[in-house]
């Protein structure tokens, strides 16, 4: 079937075994987004999307689409940013030596050929998650998926609509195909097609980085100036943004509850309470299950010593576990308890 021969192809050009292999893959994913996009339009093969959406294979794919998705858009930001600065310093460059004047335009073409590269793909990438998002919602609510679905959206509309936006500022945006309000419609689009999901609005609400409701107001009133936004979706969206809120406020209350949980209880990459504790049998390290199967899903190394490891080489520690959970249920009674006085 093409679909998961596609997907399949999607992940298996991650490693290509040329010395170029790392700039190859996006070149190759680019040509599969586009036949995904034109298949997509038909029931037919959305539906068998549906069907193959089970399984270690999908993961794999849709984690990285995700890392694709996210050194795309760091890059392209990167470059808007470097552009802003060299397009302003561009007129003193008449004054310099022949040499540093052609040096600085090799550099001022090289980051404008890449910018437009990493613009195309992002919107690509993003225009697959955006079908996704609408077909399979419950598909980015996985514990290996929701934190890490949220902090790169969440990451993308700050670094889009956020205090900094003014750096990504560049004449003649269209040349590089830079067009802001259409890359945060689609991320609206993602943003509505999972905020049916009490997990994705925890999830959004929990990453404390990135999220304000002010940002997301922000974003609301930019489409709306453009006219990018119709009153039913600007109204979704503004519910949205309120149970992020809420979820955010009860994260709060609930990461007070271990400010003096002791540090073991603690993924030491992540620097989050465990809820599943694993023993990283290469190393001999514990992390929480869900951050070390997302690492997996892309680089089957322990993160320690990068010696091969997968999933089926983590072992459980239920003491741990334990522990940390008993350490919660006292933490609630005693919050509980003060409350009620």
């Amino acid at each position: 079937m093409l679909v998961p021969a596609l997907m399949e192809f999607y992940v298996e050009v991650e490693v290509t075994g040329s010395h170029n292999q790392f700039y190859e893959k996006f070149e190759y994913r680019q040509y599969i987004a586009t036949i995904f996009r034109h298949i997509w339009a038909m029931p037919h093969y959305r539906q068998q999307t549906k069907d193959n959406a089970k399984g270690e294979q999908f993961v794999r794919f849709l984690n990285m689409m995700i890392n694709d998705t996210i050194y795309n858009i760091d890059q392209a930001m990167e470059d808007l940013e470097q552009l802003n600065v060299m397009q302003n310093e561009q007129q003193s460059w008449a004054t310099l030596p022949e040499e540093q004047r052609d040096e600085n335009l090799q550099r001022l073409d090289r980051t404008e050929n890449s910018c437009r590269y990493g613009i195309r793909q992002t919107d690509e990438t993003l225009e697959m998650l955006g079908t996704l998002t609408g077909l399979l919602p419950e598909v980015f609510v996985t514990e290996d998926m929701s934190g890490r679905v949220a902090a790169m959206f969440d990451g993308m509309v700050d670094r889009l609509a956020g205090p900094n936006r003014k750096r990504l500022k560049v004449a003649d945006p269209e040349k590089y195909g830079f067009h802001p309000r259409d890359l945060l419609k689609r991320l609206v689009t993602c943003f509505l097609n999972l905020s049916v999901l009490p997990a994705f609005v925890e999830a959004v609400g929990h990453e404390d980085r990135y999220f304000s409701e002010k940002l997301f107001h922000d974003v609301l009133a930019i489409l709306t100036r453009g006219n990018q936004i119709n009153p039913n979706e600007a109204e979704k969206f503004r519910s949205f943004v309120q149970n992020c809120v809420t979820a955010a406020q009860n994260t709060a209350a609930d990461d007070e509850l271990f400010e003096d949980a002791p540090d073991e209880f603690f993924d030491p990459v992540q620097f989050t309470v465990m809820t599943e504790p694993v023993l990283l049998t290469t190393s001999g390290t514990i992390m929480d299950r869900s951050v070390i199967r997302r690492h997996l899903l892309s680089d089957q190394t322990d993160p320690f010593n990068r010696k091969h490891l997968t999933e089926d080489m983590l072992e459980p520690v239920p003491e741990l576990k334990a522990k940390i959970e008993a350490f919660k249920m006292e933490a609630l009674a005693k919050r509980k308890a003060s409350q009620s006085q």
